[in-house]
Order: C-alpha cells, then sequence, then structure tokens
C-alpha cells in the first residue's frame, strides 16, 4: 500500500477514478512491531466496563469514541473505540477502513509545520455496518473529529497525526457534538503531548482556518497517560447522566466540569443565535476557532447565572466567517438558498476541511422549517466507500452536498456548482441565475454587521431572512394544503383528507400566487417564474420528505380542527331547535374529548373519577404595591391539550347553562365569521344599542369574550349617552374614567398627534371622538366647527414613507397597542367603536419594512388585529417557560417616557437609540405608579392565555423560567426588546392580521385583553373617518380577572 501515500507519509492524490482501498485495521494490533519511524503508539483505550444501563443512556445520544491514528506502514488505522461496538453496531472492516480515512483528513502536508488541533464532521452511510437501519433507526453515522497534529523528532516525516472521534446516529446536533469533542479533545491529547513541545496556538477570538489549538502549553506540568483516557471515560459518564434528546427543549448539560444549555430545536425548526443588540466586532457573539464560545443568547448574556445557550443544529463556525475565504455576496447566498431548497448539487472545495465541513452543515440549515433530505457529506475524500458511485454516476445525484479538499475530485466531472474556499478564484460558480429578489434592508444590514466583524449577528440576519423566504415559500402549499384537510363544519366524526396532486397545486399556484419576491426577466412573467420554481421543488428529494410530513400533519390538522369546531363552535347557534338529548350527546361527547386531551397532557391531572382538576395557589404580593399572578398561570392550561380540554369543557358547561335556563329557545343575535382567511372575529345582527336589554347585553358580552372581535351591523344612529352606559355595562366597578388617550390630553407623548384637545359630546364626556378630517358645528351639539388629526405613522416611525408614496396608497401599521395606560390604573376590558363616517376606495398597500418583505392589502379605514391567544400557543415549550413566569415592567408615564424614540417600520419594535426621555423629566415619574406585571393575561369566560406585553413602552423584564426560581431583573433596553420581538415578529405575519370589516353605522367591539390593534392610514382622497370610541379603565387585573356576572367563569371549567 506504499502508493497510497507520498514519501512524507501524508495521503497522495491517486489520479484513478476508483482508488485502490487500503486493507482494513484489524480488530487487534498486528503482529509486527511499530517502529519510532513509523508512529508514536498512543494508549489503547481501556476504561473500566459499563454496565449495561449506562451503555444504553449513552448512546441515546452517542454510538461511542474512536482513536484514528496515522501508521506509514497502514495509512489511517482505527486503533480503539469505547465503548465496543458489539452486536448491532459492531463494525465491518469496510466501515472501520471509512472512519478511519474520513477521521485524517487530506492534504495535511500542508501543515507540516503547524502543531495543534481543530474540529470537524463527516457522514457516512450506516448501512455498511452488520446492524443495518438498527438500534436508532437512522442510516447514517455521523463523525466528530478532533484532529491533533504535533512536532516530533523521533519520527521521520517530524510530526504525529491523530484524531478523536465521536460517532453519533443523531444528524441534527453538529454544534453540540463538535462543542464536545472541542472540549475533549484537547484533554485526552494533552496526555501524550511531550513536556518540551513548543505550542503554536493562535489567537482564540479569531477565525483563521489554518489555527490550531495546542492541548497543552509548555508551561505546565507533564500529564500522564492516564489523565486522558479519564477525561474520556467521564465524559461518557457525562453523557450517561443527561436527560434523552428531546426536540424542542433546552437542556443544561453537565460536561467535563462545566455547564453549558444546548437547545434542541423541534423538527425542522430554523436555528440562529441571538447576540446582543447592537453587539459588533471584538466582543460577544464571536465563537473562537476552537470551538470555545463567549457568545450568550439574548437572554442568557445579560443574566451571569445563567448558562449560555447554544442552538445544538449549528456548526460550531459562523457562517459570515467564511466570507473573507469564499467571497460570498448577500446575492451569492440567495442562490444558495435557491439550489440547496430545489435539491441542485453544490460542491464545497477548499484546501482547509473543517471550512468546508462547517460550510456544509451550515447550508443544510438553510431552508428549515424545510428538513434537507438530501445526501450530504462534511467531508468527502478519495477512499469513501461511495468514491464511485457518487463520482461514477451518469447524474449527479440530487440534493447532494459535498465538500472535499482533493482537486482531483472536482476534476472527475463538471459540477453545475461549485464554492470554492481556496485562495486561488475564491466564490461561487453555478450554472443557475439566481431567480429570488434581494431584499435591500437585509442586505445592508449584513454588510454593516460583517464590516464590523459582528459575525454571529450576520448570521442571525442572514438564517432569519432566510427561514422568512423558505416561508414565503411554502405558503402557497400550506394554503392549498389547508383545503386538503376538507372543509368539514359539522361537529360529527371528522373526514379524511385528500391526497396532494401537483397539478391541483399548480392550479392554485396560478390563481393565488405566491409571496416569494421573484425577479422577473423580458421573456418570462412571474406566474411562470413561480411555475417552474415550484415543479423543480417537487422533482427534489426535499419534497418528498416534506410531502411526507405535511401528510402526516393534515392528517392530524383534520383531527386537530374537529376538536377545534367543538371548542370554538357558535354553540348558541346549534342549540337552536335540537332537543334536550341531542344536547345532551354533545356534552358527553365534548366532556370525553376534554378527558382524553388531559390524559394526552398529564395522566396525574385526571382523577379516579375521570375528571380533571387543577390545584391553584392563590397570588402573593409583589413589589410596587402591584399584585403578581398567582402560580395558576403556570397550573392551568400550559400546553395544547390542557387549553384545549379547558375549551372543550367551556363549551360543555355553556350548553348544559343554555338547556338549564331554557336557553335552548331562539337567541337575539345571528352570526357569520369574519371572511376568510381569518381565523377570528364575528359579524353580528339583531340588537339595538340604543333600546339594549339585560338578555340581549348578556349574549352580546358573551359574543366578545368568545370570538374577542366583533362587528355588530346596522347601529344607525347610536345616541352617545347610550354608548357611554354601554362601557359602564362591561365593568360596572369601572372607575369611570377613560384609558390611556385620555390621559395623554395635551402632554407631550407619542399620543401626542391623536390627542389633541378634542371636544366633547354632552352628557357623554367619555365617549371620545377620533378619526381624520374637518367637521361642521352642530355635531351632536358641539356649537364649532373642529378637525380631527389621525394617528399616522409619519413623526412616529423613524424612517417614514413619503408623501408621494402615501397619497398613492402605500401604508404602514401605525402602532400595534393595547388600550391601557399601563399607569396606576388597569387595562379596559372591551373597547367599543361607532364608525359615523368611514372613507372608501380602493385597498391600502401595507407594508412592514423590516427587512422581512412582508406586505399586505387592507381596506381603506379599517382596525387591524392580530390574536396574541394563537400567537402565544405558536410559542416553543422553552419560550413559554420563560413567558409563563416572567413579569414585564413599565416604566411610569411609559407614553411620556418614550417621546423622543422612534418606531420601525412594522409598527410593533422600536429602535434603541437612547433617545428616551429620562426618567427624572417625566412629570409623573412616581415609582409607585409603575406596573410590574405578568406577561399573560387570562380570559375570565374562556380561560385562554393570552401573550399581551406592550412592546413599543416594555422597560424591564423580571426573567425567570419556573415558580420557584427568583427572578433575575433584566435592564439592558435593547435586550428587553429584542426578546420581545422574538417572541412577536414571527407571527405578526400577513396570515395572522385581520381587518375588521365595519362599515359606516357599526360597531366595532373588541376584547381588548385578548388583541392586539392598530389604525392604518390611507390618503386623504379616500374621505373623512369619524368615530365614536369608549374604553374605562378596569376594576381588576388582566392577569386575575373577577368573573362577569351571568357569564361562565374559567376556573369553574375544572368543577
Amino acid at each position: 500500500m506504499a502508493h497510497l501515500f507520498d514519501e512524507s507519509g501524508d495521503l497522495g492524490l491517486s489520479p484513478a477514478l476508483t482508488p485502490p482501498m487500503p486493507t482494513p485495521a484489524p480488530s487487534k494490533p498486528p503482529s509486527r512491531v511499530a517502529t519510532p519511524t513509523a508512529r508514536a503508539r498512543s494508549p489503547v483505550i481501556t476504561p473500566h466496563d459499563l454496565d449495561d444501563d449506562t451503555l444504553r443512556k449513552l448512546r441515546r445520544w452517542v454510538v461511542g469514541f474512536a482513536l484514528v491514528e496515522f501508521d506509514l506502514e497502514l495509512g489511517p488505522d482505527l486503533s480503539s473505540v469505547y465503548p465496543p461496538f458489539e452486536g448491532a453496531d459492531s463494525l465491518t472492516e469496510e466501515v472501520s477502513a471509512n472512519i478511519a480515512f474520513s477521521s485524517l483528513p487530506e492534504g495535511s502536508s500542508t501543515m507540516e509545520k503547524k502543531q495543534g488541533g481543530y474540529v470537524y464532521s463527516w457522514r457516512i452511510p450506516r448501512s455498511m455496518s452488520k446492524g443495518k437501519d438498527a438500534g436508532s433507526g437512522n442510516r447514517d453515522w455521523h463523525g466528530f473529529v478532533y484532529f491533533y497534529q504535533e512536532q516530533s523528532s523521533h519520527l521521520r516525516r517530524g510530526y504525529s497525526q491523530r484524531s478523536l472521534v465521536l460517532i453519533t446516529h443523531l444528524p441534527s446536533y453538529p454544534g453540540l457534538f463538535s462543542t464536545l469533542i472541542s472540549t475533549l479533545g484537547p484533554l485526552h491529547f494533552r496526555s501524550q503531548t511531550p513536556h518540551s513541545s513548543p505550542t503554536m496556538s493562535t489567537n482564540a477570538s479569531s477565525f483563521s482556518h489554518n489555527s490550531f489549538q495546542s492541548p497543552l502549553s509548555a508551561s505546565e506540568p507533564s500529564p500522564r497517560a492516564e489523565d486522558g483516557i479519564a477525561a474520556l471515560e467521564a465524559a461518557v459518564r457525562n453523557i450517561a447522566s443527561w436527560p434523552d434528546p428531546t426536540p424542542g427543549t433546552s437542556l443544561e448539560l453537565p460536561f467535563l466540569g462545566t455547564a453549558r444549555t444546548f437547545e434542541l430545536p423541534l423538527r425542522g425548526r430554523p436555528q440562529w443565535y441571538n447576540p446582543l443588540s447592537g453587539g459588533g466586532g471584538g466582543g460577544a457573539g464571536r465563537r473562537s476557532a476552537s470551538g470555545s464560545s463567549s457568545l450568550k443568547s439574548s437572554t442568557s448574556s445579560i443574566l451571569p447565572s445563567l448558562p449560555p445557550m447554544v442552538p445544538s443544529s449549528l456548526p460550531l463556525l459562523p457562517l459570515s466567517s467564511t466570507f473573507l475565504s469564499t467571497h460570498l455576496s448577500f446575492s451569492k447566498i440567495i442562490l444558495l438558498w435557491e439550489l440547496v431548497l430545489l435539491g441542485e448539487p453544490v460542491v464545497v472545495f477548499g484546501g482547509d476541511v473543517r471550512t468546508g465541513s462547517e460550510l456544509v452543515e451550515g447550508m443544510r440549515g438553510f431552508v428549515r422549517p424545510i428538513e434537507f433530505k438530501g445526501d450530504w457529506r462534511p467531508y468527502f475524500h478519495i477512499h469513501d466507500k461511495d468514491f464511485k458511485s457518487v463520482l461514477g454516476a451518469v447524474k449527479i445525484p440530487p440534493g447532494l452536498l459535498l465538500s472535499f479538499t482533493n482537486p482531483l475530485i472536482l476534476s472527475q466531472r463538471p459540477w453545475p456548482h461549485v464554492l470554492r474556499a481556496t485562495s486561488d478564484k475564491p466564490g461561487l460558480v453555478s450554472e443557475r441565475k439566481r431567480h429570488i429578489k434581494k431584499d435591500k434592508y437585509v442586505e445592508r444590514e449584513v454588510e454593516e454587521r460583517f464590516a464590523r466583524g459582528d459575525y454571529m449577528g450576520c448570521d442571525a440576519v442572514i438564517f432569519r431572512h432566510l427561514s422568512t423566504l423558505t416561508e414565503q415559500f411554502l405558503a402557497p402549499l400550506n394554503r392549498y394544503f389547508g383545503t386538503l384537510a376538507g372543509g368539514d363544519t359539522s361537529l360529527g366524526t371528522p373526514r379524511t383528507s385528500t391526497p396532494f396532486s401537483p397539478s391541483a397545486f399548480l392550479a392554485t399556484l396560478k390563481s393565488h400566487g405566491t409571496p416569494l419576491p421573484f425577479r422577473v426577466t423580458p421573456s418570462s412573467t412571474t406566474s411562470a417564474t413561480a411555475e417552474r420554481f415550484y415543479e423543480k421543488f417537487m422533482k427534489s428529494p426535499n419534497f418528498g420528505s416534506w410531502l411526507e410530513r405535511r401528510s402526516e400533519d393534515t392528517a392530524g390538522e383534520v383531527r386537530k380542527r374537529y376538536l377545534e369546531r367543538l371548542g370554538t363552535a357558535n354553540v348558541e347557534e346549534w342549540v337552536k331547535g335540537r332537543d334536550d338529548g341531542e344536547v345532551d350527546d354533545l356534552v358527553k361527547r365534548m366532556e370525553e374529548e376534554a378527558r382524553i386531551s388531559d390524559a394526552l397532557a398529564d395522566p396525574s391531572l385526571v382523577t379516579n373519577n375521570g375528571k380533571a382538576h387543577f390545584p391553584l395557589i392563590a397570588g402573593g404580593a409583589g413589589g410596587g404595591g402591584q399584585a403578581y399572578l398567582g402560580e395558576e398561570l403556570a397550573r392551568i392550561s400550559s400546553s395544547p391539550e390542557k387549553m384545549r380540554s379547558l375549551q372543550l369543557r367551556k363549551q360543555a358547561m355553556k350548553l348544559r347553562i343554555m338547556v338549564g335556563t331554557a336557553a335552548a329557545t331562539p337567541r337575539f343575535l345571528t352570526t357569520e365569521p369574519f371572511p376568510a382567511p381569518a381565523r377570528f372575529g364575528v359579524i353580528a345582527r339583531g340588537v339595538d344599542l340604543n333600546n339594549l336589554s339585560e338578555e340581549q347585553f348578556k349574549e352580546l358580552e358573551l359574543l366578545i369574550y368568545t370570538h374577542k372581535v366583533v362587528v355588530l351591523k346596522d347601529q344607525a344612529g347610536l345616541d352617545p349617552k347610550k354608548h357611554q352606559e354601554l362601557g359602564v355595562r362591561f365593568d360596572p366597578k369601572t372607575p369611570a374614567e377613560m384609558g390611556h388617550m385620555e390621559q395623554e390630553r395635551g402632554k407631550k407623548s407619542i399620543l401626542e398627534a391623536g390627542s389633541e384637545i378634542k371636544p366633547k359630546i354632552a352628557g357623554a364626556h367619555m365617549v371620545n371622538l377620533n378619526g381624520s378630517g374637518e367637521f361642521e358645528a352642530g355635531y351632536y351639539g358641539i356649537d364649532h366647527p373642529f378637525k380631527l388629526k389621525g394617528l399616522g405613522h409619519v413623526g412616529f416611525h423613524r424612517d417614514c414613507l413619503s408623501q408621494e408614496e402615501i397619497d398613492a396608497g402605500e401604508s404602514r401599521f401605525q402602532r400595534w397597542h393595547i388600550d391601557a395606560p399601563f399607569h396606576k390604573a388597569w387595562p379596559a376590558r372591551v373597547t367599543a367603536i361607532w364608525a359615523n363616517k368611514m372613507p372608501s376606495g380602493e385597498d391600502v398597500n401595507v407594508r412592514w419594512d423590516d427587512g422581512t418583505g412582508r406586505v399586505m392589502k387592507g381596506p381603506v379605514g379599517r382596525t387591524a388585529f392580530f390574536d396574541c391567544v394563537e400567537m402565544y400557543n405558536q410559542f416553543t415549550p422553552e419560550q413559554k417557560k420563560w413567558v409563563d413566569h416572567s413579569l414585564i415592567e413599565y416604566a411610569p408615564s411609559p407614553y411620556q417616557w418614550l417621546s423622543g424614540a422612534k418606531c420601525k417600520g412594522n409598527g410593533l419594535e422600536m429602535h434603541t437609540e437612547g433617545n428616551e426621555t429620562p426618567l427624572s423629566d417625566v412629570p409623573d415619574n412616581d415609582p409607585a405608579g409603575a406596573q410590574i406585571i405578568p406577561m399573560l393575561w387570562i380570559n375570565p369566560v374562556t380561560g385562554e392565555k393570552a401573550f399581551q406585553v406592550h412592546g413599543i413602552i416594555a422597560y424591564k423584564i423580571h426573567y425567570r423560567e419556573g415558580p420557584d426560581e427568583p427572578y433575575t431583573l433584566i435592564e439592558d433596553l435593547g435586550t428587553v426588546r429584542k426578546m420581545i420581538t422574538d417572541l412577536q415578529l414571527p407571527f405578526v405575519t400577513p396570515e395572522n392580521v385581520v381587518f375588521a370589516p365595519s362599515e359606516t353605522g357599526d360597531m366595532l367591539f373588541f376584547y381588548n385583553r385578548g388583541v392586539r390593534h392598530t389604525a392604518v392610514e390611507f390618503p386623504a382622497s379616500r374621505g373623512d373617518r369619524l368615530l365614536h370610541q369608549c374604553q374605562l379603565i378596569a376594576s381588576d387585573p388582566p392577569f386575575k380577572p373577577e368573573p362577569i356576572e351571568g357569564l361562565p367563569y374559567y376556573l369553574s371549567a375544572s368543577a
């Protein structure tokens, strides 16, 4: 086999397409004398035997560790494995050789005079082992290598090469396993390093891809060989002590004397680091080349008691750190996203195995939430068992991601897409042109962060944008799948879903389009380009795996929708004309489904008699005179199953109440849902607000609490006095004062533009006039002409639309908010807005202008909403963990404190530029009036939890992840805002924004504690708008509401 190596002992470059395979390393050392010129032998790994239970627990995460060494006679030699690979996991000679060659990189002669180590990864088919697909259910083995090279005067070539390899069956956690091996590798090899060895380590904060990490400084004492074995054994026992690798969790994992918190993503969920807002070069957000990290998440970066949060699906090095060696521009990154999405073969060629493996692992994550299902090889070499099948195939396999350092592989065939990470002609060369438009805002932020060396921040922007592109790409597919789930609206047994049809999907794509921003050439149209793009995707491996998972999800969605129908059906309408027996059958069905949900959520919540119980603990007192939420927030409906159970029990209770009070007779109100795609809100008819009986009011009130937004039609001529009386009826104990707008009259605050001194209607001083336009004297007794100025984004947003754009119908969300002062008073329960006059005309084009590329059409002059209950339901378990138990603090007189600060284009988040008013300059700055309250508010009727944090005026976060933990105060304003934005912005998409379909003469009601709303400006040419608005500060806190007289109470649902 000498012909496989050059004279120095490095792996050679054989010109043959199918290189001769080396003789596999035998399971026992060969019967020969290994002379000093051949290699310096490491001690065979022989720690203490593991008991069966420890071995079983270890192999939930890791199959084992291997030691690979270079021998001039044998080549790469797999000398030891620990624990032994036995039974289904035993190694064949073929797989042993593949592991050995994969763990000592080709081209090592370029590093002949270097000393130290680095980490990279490989993937090889597990099907070469005797136990094909055994145990874990994954087909491949994934190796994470700590490659170490040291100078030695005892060896003929002057240095030795060795690798310690972590082998796992789990493909989704390269960041986690790379971190482990980068910690263990130096500890293991330091036991083999002579005391006199020179040190050639580089600055740990740099991203030089030719740097090494030396495991031992020359000033340190010489270690014993036993130390390395002890470190390996300790590592194995640490891993065996960990909990199961459960997706969607964050686990604090002890390892060799340290503890790191790793975030395990849900299947296909994108991940990225969340560096400090504005963080840049040289500080937080960088990782060293050796894999050590100073990066902390947006929460833990300022919480010294919390370990850093590591997204386990990301590679060790940030993608952005390779830009210098690959010359990747933002345009090329978008092109790479297209290539990976469509399953085009992409190869990475460079002289550094680590850079290539990191790029491949990073590109796998480009298309999440779609799972990449092509063939990826973080390191590929000429001795790989699949060398011939990959390079000799007539057609390059689709979905191939290949990284190699050997130019022979590059020359064997024409590759359509090559990313060169070399000093000679670096960059991406592709046969394909980019189809997707660049987002100039994102491009600018990427370039700015890269220029100042903020690689982690740069990566966060890139991966977040790519995730947005993937979501936009999937929108038409998800819309089509929504039709497959069936339109069944009955409360009977759910129907099955319809199979996917490519032609039917393409027809819906042609009809409805896609939000993905395609470039259009003179010879093509957006529709034709999009159709070809989606057709290409449907032929890729990614589509097959996505379709399988989406079909499973759709089957589950059919069941979920059925339970949602049971939980949200308009039972007041359903019950009309039905006999008690039919109603009783539905009640029993709902209660049975509730018991099933209880059992799925937590078997301990089901008592012997089959009923669910929710133990409650009364809330305590907090600082600043504010009442903190009792721990029922953590006890009730902390999972979707528990929430579903609560909804079903509420519905069943409502039916029992109606039957028990003869409520099955025809009701007063008729309802219909808001037009699709809205998932909340109803249009109602049937009562006159000028003559509203108590029974009619209670039915209306129940409708508002259950549907959150109600448009009551045909209320022309509403008496303002009746309007004011109605506001008091929603909260009879109210202090009878207007909400935040009234308190800000004439003050300098962010509400100043819409808080001019306005005329009052005699006898209805709590009804506020809002709108825009000029109005004549005599309006409801007002004795002078008056002018109203609506709230617009100009002056409040930092980067504004031009007047020409506004006049042409371009628009923004002015300010997503809650009607609440957040100072010395509780937020209103219900807001009631009567439309005396509404504008008309063509829809406005509402833009987010925040780098997400989101845009939607909206009816002119209407109020926009999103559902804060549904937003909370879509949080991950880890997000819910801290949201459930943390508190939000608002500054005293928050709207005046915020004066001077500017908002971003989405109306949801603020720029952090230090322009807030100092608290010393705020007139009413008494800290006792500041509110420190829970982030979750409870609907007193349904028990639903809404994430209600007014992110624009948020001041501090009192952070904790459990009811027994102490609070940790987060005071950095940029960090506070980013934490809230990371929760809210992914949900605030066109699909989740609803415009209330109110017209002139209609009354718009909304449950102020369960939704967020905003004005949307419109051109003055569309007409005037004149509204009567009434919302009164409440008598009870929103996180522990009082029962509503005459309506079901959420705490009674467990009885």
